[in-house]
């Protein structure tokens, strides 16, 4: 017998409060399907994160069901509900989270095992959706440096069964009283959860992410499914069903390829997919019935809790090259946790059970907390190996108190730019300035510590994700180019009161900003959700971001030209496409072969928009270039880590020690500019 059929009949072994109907774990199938492939080849399933609000509509669904059933009977009871859920829910994710823990205790640096404990908790107590809405979006490349992101729909989910129960036996008790009969109270409370939604994401989609009060109209679409909608679509012709799944192959690739989350997008496809599969489960279609779709709905718990750990320890251990073998590992954890741990624990009727797994969860969220509490557990014995490595990592803070004086005293208000540093707060003071974007402020923290050495004061003014060039507005809306204007004319402003002013270093990134597309995995949700100048939102029919940006970079060159500043333009160092720290040693694991760069790689993304600006400079002579990648990179390979220095802070941002050593590389160039 294969293992599916086995499955199969093992899982209508089991004690349901409805009929096993294996084509609605066909439809589970599906579903996990989607997030697993969205997750593992997100360049070929964009779309297929609806997986889990196709999920949440089947949670709906099937929870009404069950509670109206049990109504009906007269039997429903708060305790064997709250009972089911925990022998349902609670043993494979308490595993689950034992395992990280231990994974994390093994190979993590402190700061890391830090925030895993921190996610531990949330997680076991089930509110890990609000964690992440201040931390994190979902699209973001960074979200894979989380090993228990994908918990946050967990959280969603019990939130609701908290609830809906209650909710429903109101609406039931109270059915004579027109309005409230349950199926009209829950359509009337669809709709408002669905404005709410679009409301959210439109002010904030990456907090409407996550947040309980945008999702929760999805659940509810499945409870009005189980309550009246189901049954009319039960009714339709089944051509109509398979009409609606073609629609669905083109819809999904076309409408939901997006990185942001988009309820009416979501809303259609949901829609869609419910006029197809509720007739077919209902007939329990043999190709939803599928063994291979049973058996992955069967699973799709485990798997879905297995695959994105083992997909974000590979990331954060730098092993994305095995992702295959990762994928295997999931299906093969996926089906021993359904055999080991779901089957068994499922078959327990005991309400003792229920309570022993409750305490032992919440007993898991409390030692996620320590974790967290005790920084990390910085004294396990290779966290101690850690602790030089992981220190390479940490950034500096973006401004400090003397030049937010000497920049409040110009502009007669605090400045809105982002990073702001100085030397002194005297303006007179000041002799050479670091301007650009968010790889100027790591420029000047080494420029600062050599010239303090020389008594030469300076200081940094620039932004995060925006050349600090004159004209050069960026930004997703047009408020956001708006915004960016104010913050570079504050630059320019403040910078026009340096009198003693003599040396400029302006450095930014430069393919970002000339292509609108990021580097590798780690940029993979800007490239989705990419920022444009001003032209770019007044309909500009020509719009080409390379062209602008030489365009701005030659009028912030003629600007300090016409104030006679010298001027050394910095040109950006190689980016990674992924996070340094899977580059640093940890105990146990080998480095990735990705840690040294063919310079040929680095030429392919760099090399072109490098040259054009080469271009613009020679028309200034007061202008010298000095290209970083020169300090990153021999004749054929660069480097991430160099005698046994990381050269990274993240995925393109150089490390203060390599901050430091480009200062002093760049110290005689410094002097003699000044001098001049």
């Amino acid at each position: 017998m294969n293992p599916a059929m086995s499955n199969l009949r093992s899982a209508i072994s089991f004690p349901r409060s409805l009929e096993y109907n294996p084509a609605l774990d066909g439809i589970r199938g599906i579903a996990v399907a989607l997030v697993v492939l969205f997750h593992y080849l997100p360049n070929l399933f964009p779309f297929g994160y609806v997986g889990v609000d196709l999920f949440f509509v089947l949670s709906g669904y099937l929870i009404t069901q069950v509670i109206l059933k049990k109504l009906e009977q007269g039997r429903f009871s708060f305790a064997e509900f709250y009972r089911n859920r925990a022998r349902r829910l609670f043993p494979a994710l308490s595993i689950l989270l034992l395992a990280t823990l231990g994974i994390g205790y093994l190979f993590l640096f402190p700061q890391e095992y830090a925030q895993l404990g921190l996610h531990t908790n949330s997680s076991a107590w089930y509110y890990q959706n609000f964690r992440l809405m201040h931390e994190i979006g979902y699209w973001d490349a960074a979200a894979l440096t989380k090993p228990l992101l994908h918990l946050w729909s967990l959280a969603i989910e019990e939130q609701f069964y908290l609830v809906w129960p209650t909710l429903l036996i109101l609406f039931t008790l109270a059915e004579g009283r027109g309005w409230l009969k349950p199926p009209r109270a829950t359509a009337v409370m669809l709709a408002l959860f669905f404005i709410a939604a679009e409301l959210l994401a439109t002010r904030d989609s990456q907090a409407a992410f996550y947040h309980t009060l945008a999702r929760v109209w999805e659940p509810l679409f499945g409870a009005t499914l189980a309550l009246f909608l189901g049954a009319w679509l039960e009714r339709l012709p089944r051509f109509i069903s398979w009409f609606a799944f073609a629609v669905i192959i083109f819809y999904a690739p076309l409408v939901l390829n997006v990185g942001y989350y988009d309820p009416v997008r979501i809303g259609g496809f949901l829609f869609l997919a419910s006029v197809w599969f509720i007739p077919l489960s209902h007939d329990r279609n043999r190709w939803l019935g599928h063994p291979v779709l049973v058996w992955l709905g069967l699973t799709s718990y485990s798997l879905y809790l297995w695959h994105f750990l083992i997909l974000s320890f590979l990331f954060i251990f730098g092993y994305e090259a095995y992702n295959l073998v990762g994928l295997l590992a999931s299906l093969l954890l996926a089906w021993a946790s359904f055999i080991f741990i779901e089957a068994p624990a499922r078959r327990k009727k005991s309400y003792g059970f229920a309570l022993v797994l409750t305490t032992l969860l919440a007993f898991i969220g409390g030692i996620g907390y320590s974790i967290y509490s005790l920084g990390g557990l910085p004294q396990r014995p290779v966290a101690k190996a850690y602790k030089i490595q992981s220190s390479q990592l940490i950034r500096e803070p973006k401004t400090n108190e003397d030049c937010l004086k000497l920049s409040s005293s110009i502009l007669d208000k605090p400045p809105a730019f982002d990073y702001c540093k100085a030397s002194t707060d005297n303006p007179q003071g000041i002799t050479y300035a670091v301007v650009g974007d968010s790889h100027a402020e790591v420029l000047y923290n080494g420029i600062r510590e050599v010239m303090d050495k020389k008594n030469i004061q300076g200081a940094l003014f620039s932004n995060s994700g925006k050349p600090a060039y004159l004209g050069g507005y960026r930004g997703r809306k047009p408020s956001d180019v708006q915004a960016s204007k104010l913050k570079i004319d504050q630059i320019y402003r403040v910078l026009e009161k340096l009198d003693n002013l003599s040396l400029v270093l302006l450095t930014t990134r430069m393919a970002l900003y000339a292509t609108e597309e990021g580097f590798g995995e780690s940029e993979r949700s800007f490239t989705q959700n990419p920022t444009h100048y001003a032209s770019y939102f007044k309909g500009s029919k020509d719009y080409n971001p390379e062209k602008l940006f030489l365009q701005y970079l030659d009028r912030t060159l003629t600007y300090f030209e016409r104030r006679g500043l010298n001027v050394i333009l910095v040109l950006e160092n190689p980016e990674l496409g992924f996070p340094p720290s899977s580059c640093l040693q940890r105990a146990f694991l080998p480095l990735p072969r990705r840690c040294l760069i063919p310079r040929s790689r680095v030429d392919a993304r760099l090399g072109d928009i490098k040259q054009k600006v080469r271009e613009v400079a020679k028309r200034f002579s007061n202008v010298k270039v000095v290209d970083l990648e020169d300090f990153f990179c021999d004749n054929q390979r660069c480097y991430v880590v160099r005698n046994g220095t990381m050269l990274y802070a993240d995925d393109d941002h150089m490390s203060l020690t390599a901050s430091r050593e480009v200062a002093r590389w760049l110290e005689p160039l410094l002097l003699q500019e000044l001098d001049r």
